[in-house]
Parts: C-alpha cells; sequence; structure tokens
C-alpha cells in the first residue's frame, strides 16, 4: 500500500537549455543543486469563471488557463574548491551574468548579450520514488544578502513554464560539503568609505517576463530578463559628521567603490560606481546608525569565489548529466 502522507524530503535538479524555448528531457546527479531549506517551486494556474445568461443563479466549470512555475532557489555562498564551479553560478547564468574564471577565480558579470534558461526538476515527498516537479525556460532575478557572524546567502527568484506534476525517483546524490563561512575577517569599503556595516543586501531588479505561446501545452514560450537596476542596502554604525557623512555624500553625488572581502579574500564584492541615493537614521541594540540605499552606476557589479583555474577561460555554459533519465 502507498504511503497516504509524504515526509518532506527534497532534491532540485538544474540544467541549462541549448536555448530559450526548449527544455531538457534528461536530468540526473550530475544537475544536483545543493540548494538551502526555504528553496520552493510552485505551480501557478490561474482560472476563468464562465457566467452563462441563462435565467438562473448557476455556474459553470471555470476554464484553467496558462501555466506557469515560479521558483526560488537559495545557496551560501562558498568556494567549492580547486577547479570545482559552485552551482549557483549556472543560476547567475539564468541571471543574465556572464561566468567566467581567471585567476584562480569563478567571476559572475552582468550581462546585456542575454544569458542562459533552465530546465528544474523539482523532487518532494521522501527517498526514492516521489513527487516531481517539471518546469523549463527558467530565468531569474537575484539578491545576495548577509549581516556580520552569519553565512552569506545567495537566492534566485524566477520562473519559467510549468511541463508536467508527475511522480519520479531521486538518484542517488554526492555533496560537497564543502566548508560555509560566516561573514568576519572582511574588508569592506561602501560608497569608497570604511564603513561598519550590520547587514547587507545586493539586489538586481530584474523583472522576468514571459512569452505568451499559444503553440505550447502552458501558453508560454521564452522568458527574458526586460531590465537591470543593481542596488544595494545596509545597516551602517553611524560615525562622527566629520569623518564619515554620508548626507553629504548622498547631495554631491558621490560616487565610490564597493568592496566586500572575506573567507580569507576567498569571496569578493566588487562595485566601482556605488551611489548613496537614500540614508535614513534608525538604531541597532541602542547604537545609532544609517540604514543607506546604494545604487551601482553602470551596473558595476562583479562577484568572485576562489576555485577556478588560474588562466582567463570562459566557463562551460551548460553541465553533464548522468544517461539515466527519470
Amino acid at each position: 500500500m502507498a504511503d497516504r502522507f509524504l515526509p518532506k524530503q527534497e532534491a532540485f535538479l538544474l540544467k541549462l537549455q541549448a536555448d530559450g524555448n526548449t527544455a531538457q528531457t534528461s536530468l540526473g546527479e550530475n544537475d544536483f543543486m545543493e540548494a538551502l531549506e526555504g528553496s520552493t517551486s510552485e505551480i501557478d494556474i490561474p482560472t476563468e469563471e464562465v457566467s452563462i445568461l441563462s435565467g438562473v443563479l448557476d455556474q459553470e466549470a471555470a476554464v484553467p488557463g496558462t501555466q506557469s512555475a515560479p521558483c526560488t532557489l537559495i545557496f551560501p555562498l562558498r568556494s567549492w574548491g580547486n577547479g570545482i564551479e559552485p552551482d549557483f553560478m549556472k543560476a547567475f547564468r539564468c541571471a543574465d551574468f556572464a561566468v567566467t574564471e581567471n585567476n584562480g577565480f569563478y567571476i559572475a558579470t552582468p550581462s546585456s548579450a542575454g544569458g542562459s534558461s533552465a530546465t528544474i526538476w523539482h523532487y518532494s515527498g521522501k527517498s526514492g520514488t516521489t513527487n516531481l516537479h517539471k518546469l523549463s525556460n527558467w530565468k531569474c532575478d537575484w539578491k545576495i544578502s548577509g549581516e556580520v557572524g552569519k553565512m552569506v546567502k545567495v537566492e534566485f527568484t524566477g520562473k519559467g513554464a510549468h511541463s508536467e506534476w508527475t511522480t519520479g525517483t531521486i538518484p542517488e546524490l554526492d555533496r560537497i560539503r564543502a566548508r560555509i563561512p560566516a561573514f568576519l575577517s572582511a574588508t569592506i569599503l561602501i560608497n569608497g568609505l570604511a564603513y561598519k556595516p550590520i547587514s547587507f543586501e545586493f539586489s538586481g531588479n530584474q523583472p522576468v517576463e514571459q512569452d505568451l505561446d499559444g503553440t505550447t501545452a502552458s501558453g508560454f514560450g521564452q522568458s527574458d530578463i526586460t531590465d537591470r537596476k543593481i542596488k544595494m542596502t545596509c545597516k551602517v554604525y553611524m560615525d562622527l559628521q566629520s569623518t564619515i557623512d554620508p548626507i553629504a555624500n548622498l547631495k554631491a553625488q558621490t560616487s565610490g567603490a564597493i568592496q566586500l572581502y572575506w573567507d580569507n579574500s576567498n569571496i569578493k564584492i566588487d562595485g566601482a560606481y556605488s551611489q548613496i541615493v537614500d540614508a535614513k537614521k534608525s538604531d541597532q541594540n541602542g547604537k545609532s546608525c544609517w540604514d543607506l540605499t546604494l545604487q551601482l552606476n553602470r551596473n558595476s557589479f562583479q562577484l568572485r569565489v576562489a576555485g577556478g583555474e588560474s588562466s582567463s577561460s570562459s566557463s562551460s555554459s551548460s553541465s553533464s548529466s548522468s544517461s539515466a533519465s527519470y
């Protein structure tokens, strides 16, 4: 007799597509994404009510419409070791980032040339044969958030076309188990100055829009990112106005560098043209603070994670998978 109720045991597989409209059909253990709890996929099928004028208070069957699949993937920001590209770099490609290797780092940089779309399989229920949600043409927005003494997370929120709700067998999955660092012993510049941040967040502000396509079962074709406005928010300790003055910098349109380096500089975030666009007084446990909002002009942003080859080369835009399909 089959289990009536299922435990919450989940796994995500992600494989980059050759184009924005063609789903991958064979995903295996090499496509495993080491996503954190809180990652999820949904099925969004709106229905249209039908009212026939028939002289009575009646109700016809509703009409199911387009089939979208919102999906959020969350990862710890960490290096996977020499020669191993972190799985979140695949997701950055779906955020229209270029991913390269140079000087021992994997480097993610925003691109206007377009990126990749992905097919995602989300297993949920129990080990072995369980429920499986398949979606395709997934693209995403992103954010990186952290605070002192905690791991930094990178989150990708996007949507694709719902493909199938079925059952499948979770493949045997090998974990990297790479160490996850806390945000400590960091080198920090914000707007070119040595602020002391308590917490921070970078966000892409990238809307994802899906093409309507009546020739497909879902009603959707490819997904595209239609804008990008990279911003940073942070809570920083307030210093004397004569030492650090964010209000003066806001009024003067001061442009300055951002540098957040931690984990012995194995993880680096850089921006060349940050500008303070809002500064509000706040507090943290009774100590005066600023809540700052900055925009990264020219969308100048770069994430570097140690582990890449020492010579310059482009990373592969697709990953291998096992020969088995599920």
